[in-house]
């Protein structure tokens, strides 16, 4: 799962009740997936080949290819040196423009601006929700609207029929923090979204990422759903 995915895909856990099980599918970025919870213990399926587990408990995450029969593990701690190391290539590269011939230095910073996150947590956030109202995937959805410097940035279309799931910000709060404070270029965004957001995103669109989900129900998932299948071979992360 590629960084932001894996961001976002915690914070919409936020609002999602840990004290049973739950499941439900959608379409991100035009794969199919499929998301398990249990306490202290995730999974998001994407298309056939690959899928990703975190476990609280035991402080990482699995993502498996089956494929190839393959799985990798990285820890929180390992985590969070590879995301502040992407911080720190951000930061020296920036000082390294400074050296640069002007028009040259403008090409490319215009580049990084449009194809990289800045790094900075310097941009004015602000979350409304309005009043519009639609269905969505058979739920009574909200529409909110994230802000930065005033220019639209990030949509989420939320509802609060689905009762049970509105309560869990318990298993995830410590981690969302830091995964917040590490990747202030977009965490910053949902953080704000997700925390004024009330009830559960249906529906998500901005910063190139596009996420619906299409069904939600109570699912209490066997702990082996959140192990290596048998036969795997461990293998370094790219």
């Amino acid at each position: 799962m590629k960084t932001f995915g894996l961001v976002l895909f915690l914070f919409l856990l936020v609002n999602t009740s840990f004290g049973q099980g739950w499941y439900w599918e959608g379409i991100t970025n035009g794969v199919n997936t499929k998301n398990y919870a249990m306490p202290k213990m995730l999974k998001s399926v994407e298309g056939t080949k690959e899928e990703n587990i975190i476990r609280f408990d035991k402080k990482h995450i699995i993502t498996i290819n089956h494929s190839k029969k393959t799985y990798t593990v990285m820890t929180f701690e390992e985590l969070e040196k590879m995301l502040k190391g992407a911080n720190s290539a951000m930061a020296e590269m920036a000082e390294q423009l400074k050296n640069m011939p002007e028009e040259q230095r403008k090409m490319v910073e215009e580049m990084m601006k449009k194809n990289l996150p800045s790094g900075e947590e310097k941009n004015d956030y602000h979350v409304q929700k309005t009043k519009d109202v639609e269905t969505i995937s058979g739920y009574k959805c909200v529409k909110y609207v994230v802000t930065k410097d005033k220019e639209e940035y990030l949509t989420i279309w939320a509802t609060t029929d689905i009762k049970g799931i509105e309560s869990l910000k318990n298993d995830m709060t410590e981690y969302y923090q830091k995964i917040e404070s590490l990747t202030p270029q977009f965490g910053k965004a949902i953080s704000e979204g997700m925390k004024s957001v009330e009830g559960f995103p249906i529906k998500t669109v901005g910063m190139k990422y596009s996420s619906l989900v299409t069904k939600v129900e109570k699912h209490n998932s066997a702990p082996s759903e959140f192990e290596v299948p048998k036969g795997y071979t461990k293998v370094k992360a790219d």
